[in-house]
């Protein structure tokens, strides 16, 4: 999403401050979504103020994804906001980041799971799982993982 870029630790933790607060009823300050950035982040976030938080909420109301209570300093998420942001945060974290994180070592062989699924297995991991070995067909054929010896192609002829 132009402007705003899902890859800088400092966005992707604002934005998942932002979707923490969502279901405040008043909305939340910029205060707040700063307070909640520093919770989520670590001690990575600790100089994170209101000054910062009201800047990267100006970045993310230019999207259009958050809107500002009128008369007050309150913003809230609107609900485009919220399932952009979730499919933002949701795809980095959960198909993009595993696949990125096998480059980075090239020996080490990628297994997708396959076999009996546990009892907490959903949906929502049959769609990840299903994501994950789509984007290793795609890497694998523009060539990002030439050198890979995987069970992607039996896990692709199961599916």
């Amino acid at each position: 999403m132009g402007g705003i870029d899902i890859g800088r630790p400092r966005t992707r933790t604002t934005l998942r401050a932002a979707l923490a607060l969502a279901a405040a009823p008043a909305g939340f300050t910029a205060d707040e979504l700063a307070a909640k950035a520093r919770e989520l982040g670590g001690a990575a976030f600790f100089g994170c103020d209101a000054r910062r938080a009201a800047y990267d909420l100006k970045k993310i109301r230019g999207k259009d994804l958050v809107k500002r209570i009128e008369r007050s300093h309150r913003y809230q998420l609107l609900p485009d906001g919220v399932a952009t942001i979730t499919a933002l945060v949701v795809l980095r974290e959960e198909v993009l980041r595993p696949l990125l994180a096998a480059t980075r070592y090239p020996l080490t062989p990628i297994r997708l799971k396959t076999g009996r699924k546990s009892r907490l297995w959903d949906r929502a991991q049959d769609h990840y799982q299903r994501l994950r070995r789509q984007m290793y067909a795609l890497l694998t054929g523009l060539r990002v993982f030439p050198h890979r010896q995987t069970v992607v192609d039996e896990a692709l002829a199961s599916a």
